[in-house]
């Protein structure tokens, strides 16, 4: 996949590709006519993607609020692709990473980006075991829903990992929280994948709600967990005593206090590849704003520092 142009071209001539025009959310009412009225009144919009033969692949509202603002011409992004799976892996990667997704709608896409890339999977297995037959070798190996498995250590080529844990990485989720959302959807039971969908419950919770047999019994410890996670929560003892601070890094010179600030950084991203973002309470999301809002002071004074500095030194 690649792009190989960008133009404008006629707003009729682009096509609707019928497995992605309803693959995503579309806009409701108000939104669309907030877009319509932005286009309107800007004469601006991002470019929408398409394959060579203008099939759309990202910015089917844009391209709906194009036609109710009377825009006549629209700017396209073509892209080069090898086949149609290609096109809807791209879709759904743009569309996840620009909708802000939550726990649950990005555990669904991951999904459907697995099922994409399997046959390109499959394909290679068989190329693999086509070579291996060829050298004589015997290989007992197999295609389960979550990916390749080798059951006798055999062609260590063919193993990898598996289908979830290589869509997972296209998103930054675990391949276990995916895994938990399928079971939960799976059980078609409303009010629970409801309760998932709104955190009224986590994704965890909401799985181990899902193996309880009983529809009654189910229902019932839904509620009771609902009812848990709704209530105020008391404070432990010493709440409002201020965590342990390890003693800061001497730090003395605009070089170090760069060095510092990038461990800081690293260590951050570190520590955010493993949070499970569904667990939290409200509390916790509302402390969270919190140290976010106070690190961008501690940046905004920073910053302002060394450009006083920087203007006192132009003046000497």
């Amino acid at each position: 996949m690649r792009r190989i142009e960008s133009r404008k071209i006629d707003v009729n001539e682009l096509k609707k590709f019928d497995k992605l025009s309803n693959l995503f959310v579309k806009y409701d009412d108000e939104s669309l006519s907030d877009l319509t009225n932005f286009i309107s009144d800007s004469n601006d919009c991002q470019p929408i993607i398409v394959d060579k033969t203008f099939r759309m692949v990202d910015g089917y509202n844009r391209y709906e609020a194009c036609l109710k603002s009377g825009v006549k011409e629209i700017q396209i992004d073509i892209y080069d692709y090898k086949d149609e799976d290609e096109m809807i892996r791209h879709a759904i990667i743009l569309n996840a990473k620009r909708r802000h997704l939550d726990t649950v709608s990005l555990s669904r896409y991951v999904k459907q980006l697995a099922e994409l890339m399997r046959p390109a999977m499959e394909a290679n297995l068989k190329l693999v075991l086509s070579e291996a037959g060829r050298k004589g070798q015997k290989s007992k190996i197999k295609i389960k829903e979550e990916g390749v498995e080798d059951t006798n250590d055999t062609d260590k080529n063919a193993r990898g990992e598996s289908l979830i844990s290589k869509a997972s990485k296209e998103f930054g989720i675990s391949q276990a929280t995916v895994f938990q959302v399928k079971a939960v959807d799976d059980l078609k039971d409303h009010k629970l994948t409801e309760a998932m969908e709104k955190r009224d419950i986590s994704v965890r919770k909401a799985f181990e709600i899902s193996k309880i047999e009983n529809p009654e019994e189910r229902q019932e410890k839904l509620d009771e967990v609902i009812a848990k996670n709704a209530s105020p929560k008391t404070r432990k003892p010493n709440a409002d005593k201020k965590a342990d601070v390890p003693p800061p890094p001497k730090v003395k010179t605009i070089g170090n206090l760069a060095e510092t600030i990038s461990k800081a950084r690293m260590l951050i991203e570190k520590v955010l590849e493993g949070i499970e973002w569904d667990n939290g309470t409200d509390e916790d999301y509302l402390k969270i704003k919190d140290e976010i809002m106070s690190m961008n002071k501690i940046i905004i004074f920073s910053a302002d520092r060394i450009r006083a500095s920087r203007k006192d030194k132009a003046s000497d």
